[in-house]
C-alpha cells in the first residue's frame, strides 16, 4: 500500500501548521473545527464539493485523494493553493514534498516508501472556492481555489489552483502573479480571472 497508518490521525495544529494523516477521511477533515480554522474554511468547503456523498466522505480519505487525484478533484486543488507539503516515510528517512511536486506525479514520491500524513503551513488570511457543475452534487466541469495571504495593505502571497478539466489539477501561476505585489483591487482581480480563463481554455 502506497499510504501509512502512521503519523497524526485526525486534524491537530502543530507550532500554527495543520497536520492530518494520511487515513483522514474526508468527512473528518470536514467536520474539524481546527481544519476549518487553520484553512479559511477551504479544506473541509473542498472535501463537501469533492463528493457529495456522506458515506463515500467517510471511506475516502486525504491520502487516497491525492495519490489518486481524480482530474476534477477538488480537494487536490484545495490542496495546491494551500501549499500542503506531504511526508513520505522511506528507509533512509522522511521525505517532505511540495504539494506542487508530489500532485504532479504521486507514484514517483511513493514508490519507495509510506504516505503517511501532510501538513499545511500557516493559514490564509482568504479563500474561495468556484464551481461549475451541472448539478450542485454532480463533479465540477471546472472549479478554481484560491488562496490569498498580505503583507500589509498588498498582496504578499496568492495560490490560484484550476481542476475539473483535462489532466491533473495544477496551480496558475500567471494568475498568481496578477495579483501578488498589488493590492487586490478590482481590476488586479479581474486581470487574474483572465489568465484563469485562459488556462481553463485548453
Amino acid at each position: 500500500s502506497v499510504l501509512g497508518a502512521a503519523g497524526p490521525h485526525g486534524p491537530e495544529l502543530d507550532d500554527g501548521d495543520l497536520r492530518l494523516g494520511a487515513l483522514v477521511t474526508l468527512q473528518a477533515a470536514a467536520d474539524s473545527p481546527i481544519a476549518h480554522s487553520a484553512t479559511g474554511g477551504l479544506l473541509p468547503a473542498a472535501c463537501l464539493a469533492q463528493q457529495p456523498s456522506r458515506m463515500v466522505r467517510n471511506l475516502a480519505t486525504l491520502g487516497g485523494e491525492s495519490v489518486f487525484a481524480a482530474h476534477d478533484s477538488e480537494v487536490a486543488a484545495a490542496l495546491l493553493a494551500l501549499n500542503a507539503v506531504f511526508v513520505v516515510d522511506r528507509a533512509e528517512g522522511p521525505l517532505e514534498s511540495p504539494a506542487l511536486r508530489f500532485l504532479r506525479n504521486p507514484a514517483e514520491d511513493v514508490a519507495e516508501g509510506l504516505l503517511t500524513s501532510l501538513f499545511i503551513p500557516g493559514a490564509p488570511e482568504g479563500t474561495a472556492l468556484e464551481r461549475v457543475a451541472v448539478l450542485p452534487s454532480a463533479p465540477a466541469l471546472v472549479a478554481v481555489v484560491a488562496t490569498v495571504s498580505f503583507s500589509g495593505e498588498q498582496c504578499g502571497r496568492a495560490r490560484i489552483a484550476l481542476t475539473g478539466l483535462v489532466g491533473a489539477p495544477a496551480r496558475v501561476p500567471q494568475a498568481e502573479a496578477r495579483l501578488e505585489g498589488s493590492h487586490a483591487e478590482h481590476s488586479d482581480i479581474e486581470r487574474a480571472a483572465e489568465q484563469v480563463a485562459v488556462r481553463a481554455a485548453f
